[in-house]
């Protein structure tokens, strides 16, 4: 008799039937799987008609917003009765590691938004929703900046098409133009604020801030006037480190008092960075840092270099779209 031949599976599948029997002489049908398997790792379910990715996501997961995660693991689009569904409970691939290559996350910033399709300085109202409109069509999604960070430090994954979009301003238009299209959209955002000028004529109010933050935005700071952090030709160091520092902790100081939460991002004004810069956020707890530099940012990115790319108003929907990279093929097996 063959290992492998028809006899021996014929042979193995009578012994377990009887076996199933109890040795009683009656063949019994295979039980039912659960409907539920777990483990540390992952579960297994089986959808019902009630069952929606997010339902699911939410019920195991904790968070409806996480349903990207079974969709990508199981290759579906959507959840159907009886299909058999592995939900991952713990990361698949921190810092986006794939055989062929690794994630990298695009971080938009926006330095105005204007009324005039034609204006000078900024982008038109108009292009600014086409793009939102273009990243919820073609399945990118907003993250979090504590997101970011656990992606960068490898210790989370994020949704395939990951990106954040970034405001450095206290102006009008970040809450009556931008924020209303985000929300529209589903978005989220990161609002790097100059402290000094809130509650001022023709600027935000703390109000309106506290707002975008309860729907998700996350409020980092560029100081208190959002003046560049380069030294002055005639500043001794040790007025300058201390200029510095009060730039950055009264400004991280007034987020936590009035919108009663801490802040742990932070923009460089202008863009310029350096490492005492670096040494002063990190010693107040700060934990992202944002550049000028354009580029998408990958796990092994600089927390406190971080890349970011500018839009102002005069780029191509080719430009744009070339701009979202989120994906950097290599063979890495």
């Amino acid at each position: 008799m063959r290992k492998y031949g028809c006899p021996y599976v014929l042979l193995v599948a009578v012994f377990w039937a009887a076996a199933a029997a109890g040795c009683t002489g009656r063949f019994l049908a295979p039980p039912e799987p659960p409907a539920v398997i777990r483990n540390d790792d992952l579960s297994v379910v089986t959808a019902t008609g009630q069952d929606t990715l997010e339902s699911l996501a939410l019920t195991y997961l904790g968070d409806a917003d996480e349903a990207w995660r079974i969709a990508q693991y199981n290759q579906v689009g959507k959840a159907q009765a009886g299909q058999r569904l592995v939900i991952p409970l713990r990361p698949v691939a921190p810092g986006g590691l794939q055989p062929d290559g690794y994630q990298t996350v695009p971080v938009l910033y926006y330095p105005r938004i204007v009324a005039e399709k034609r204006a000078a300085r900024g982008v038109p109202a108009s292009t600014f929703e086409a793009q939102v409109q273009f990243l919820r069509e073609n399945g990118y999604r907003t993250v979090r900046l504590a997101q970011l960070s656990e992606f960068l430090n490898l210790h989370a994954d994020l949704p395939p098409k990951a990106v954040v979009i970034s405001f450095d301003s206290a102006e009008r238009w970040v809450y009556d133009s931008a924020y209303p299209v985000l929300k529209r959209n589903g978005f989220t955002a990161v609002l790097f604020i100059p402290t000094g000028q809130i509650d001022k004529a023709r600027r935000l109010n703390w109000k309106e801030i506290a707002a975008m933050a309860a729907e998700g935005f996350d409020i980092g700071t560029s100081g208190i006037d959002a003046r560049s952090l380069a030294a002055g030709p005639k500043t001794t160091y040790k007025e300058y480190s201390r200029k510095v520092e009060d730039e950055i902790s009264l400004s991280q100081k007034a987020i936590a008092q009035h919108l009663k939460m801490p802040c742990h991002f932070f923009a460089y004004p202008g863009g310029y960075a350096s490492d005492m810069i670096i040494a002063l956020l990190k010693k107040h707890g700060f934990r992202l840092a944002f550049t000028r530099e354009a580029g998408s940012n990958p796990f092994f990115a600089d927390d406190f270099r971080l890349r970011r790319t500018l839009l102002g108003g005069q780029e191509t929907e080719v430009w744009f779209q070339q701009t979202l990279t989120t994906f950097q093929p290599m063979d890495l097996r």
